[in-house]
C-alpha cells in the first residue's frame, strides 16, 4: 500500500508540488491567524470566597460567619477540601476543586459555588456581608497603560480611569480591565476642641455615632485625634450629606447634627496603602487581558486605536 502510493506522487510530480504547496501555504496561513499569548493562560482550580464582618473578633467570624458558608459550599460535588483564615473583622474560605474537573467546566463550577453562598446570605449575622468570590487567578494581563497629569487632581485621574474603563471593555477581544494603584478614599471629620467642649461633645461621641450606624463602620478603621477622626467607610455611605446628617449625642443627652459640630470632607488614607508613579507622578494602571482563543495583537491595536481617539476627544 505505501510503495503504491509513493509510485503515485513518483509518477506525478506535478500534483505533488501542488499538494506540497497547498500544505505549506496552509501552515503559514494559520500561523499568522492563530492567537498570540507570550503568557498562555492556565487554569487554577481554586477560588477564594472572602466576607466582610466588621468589628467581630476571629471566634465570632468562625463560628457565625465561616461555619455558616462551609457547610453550604460542602455541598458541592466537585469539592476538593476547604480551607479556612478566620480574622478580625473577616472570613477567608479557599476552594479547593478535584483536579478531574475540565477546564471549560470550571466556570460553570464557579457559577454553582456562588449560587451556594448566595444561598446562606440571609443566614450571616446582620453587619456581615455580602460575600466575595474571587476566581479569576489565571487571567493574563497582557497590555498595560499608566494614566497621569500634571494639571489634575487625583480625584479626576481615578474618574477618568473609570471612564476608559469602560470604553476599553467595548474594544473587541477585550475580556478585562483592572485598574491599579487606586487609593482607598477616607472621610476626615475636622473638629474645633472649643466648639465641642461648649455644646458637651467629645470625639468619643463622634466615633460612636458612627459605629452605631446600621451600615457598621468598623471600629477599628477609626481614627481619633484631638480633633480630627478619619473614617475609612468606603461603600458604607453614599454622600457627604449622609454623614453630615449623623445624629451625635452629648453629655447633657441634647442631640446634634455632626455637620453642625464639625466639618465634614473627604480624603485619601495617607499614608497609601498602594500607590503607582510614572515620572514622579502620581499614576493609575490600567491593565487588560484578552478573551479565551482571542488574538492578542489584534486587541492591543484595537485598545491603541481607542485609546488614541479618547486622548482627541472622540
Amino acid at each position: 500500500m505505501i510503495l503504491k502510493i509513493a509510485r503515485f506522487f513518483l509518477q506525478n510530480r506535478a500534483f505533488s508540488w501542488f499538494l506540497l504547496v497547498l500544505i505549506l501555504g496552509g501552515g503559514l496561513f494559520s500561523y499568522v491567524k492563530m492567537g498570540k499569548l507570550e503568557d498562555a493562560p492556565f487554569t487554577i482550580k481554586q477560588a477564594v470566597v472572602l466576607t466582610p464582618y466588621p468589628g467581630a473578633s476571629p471566634e465570632e467570624v468562625r463560628e457565625q460567619v465561616t461555619d455558616v458558608l462551609e457547610e453550604s459550599i460542602q455541598s458541592l460535588g466537585e469539592l476538593y477540601y476547604l480551607k479556612s483564615d478566620n480574622r478580625a473583622g473577616l472570613s477567608k474560605i479557599t476552594v479547593y476543586v478535584k483536579k478531574e474537573i475540565r477546564a471549560d467546566a470550571m466556570q460553570q463550577l464557579w457559577d454553582k459555588l456562588r449560587r451556594k453562598v448566595n444561598d446562606v446570605q440571609n443566614k450571616l449575622p446582620i453587619g456581615a456581608g455580602p460575600s466575595i468570590i474571587n476566581d479569576d487567578f489565571g487571567d493574563v494581563l497582557g497590555v498595560f497603560y499608566g494614566l497621569s497629569s500634571e494639571s489634575h487632581s487625583y480625584r479626576d485621574l481615578e474618574d477618568q480611569a473609570q471612564q476608559i474603563k469602560k470604553e476599553i471593555l467595548k474594544v473587541k477581544d477585550v475580556a478585562k480591565v483592572e485598574l491599579s494603584g487606586i487609593q482607598n478614599r477616607t472621610i476626615e471629620v475636622n473638629v474645633d476642641p472649643t466648639l465641642l467642649t461648649q455644646r458637651g461633645v467629645s470625639v468619643a461621641a463622634i466615633a460612636q455615632a458612627f459605629e452605631k450606624q446600621n451600615k457598621i463602620v468598623d471600629a477599628g478603621a477609626i481614627e481619633t485625634e484631638e480633633s480630627r477622626l478619619r473614617v475609612d467607610a468606603t461603600g458604607s455611605f453614599t454622600s457627604l450629606e449622609e454623614i453630615e446628617n449623623l445624629t451625635v449625642v452629648s453629655h447633657h443627652g441634647d442631640y446634634f447634627r455632626l455637620g453642625e459640630i464639625a466639618k465634614i470632607t473627604e480624603s485619601y488614607v495617607h499614608p497609601a496603602r498602594s500607590f503607582m508613579f510614572v515620572d514622579q507622578r502620581p499614576t493609575i494602571g490600567i491593565a487588560i487581558s484578552t478573551v479565551a482563543d482571542g488574538n492578542v495583537v489584534n486587541m492591543a491595536a484595537g485598545v491603541k486605536q481607542r485609546m488614541d481617539e479618547l486622548q482627541t476627544g472622540n
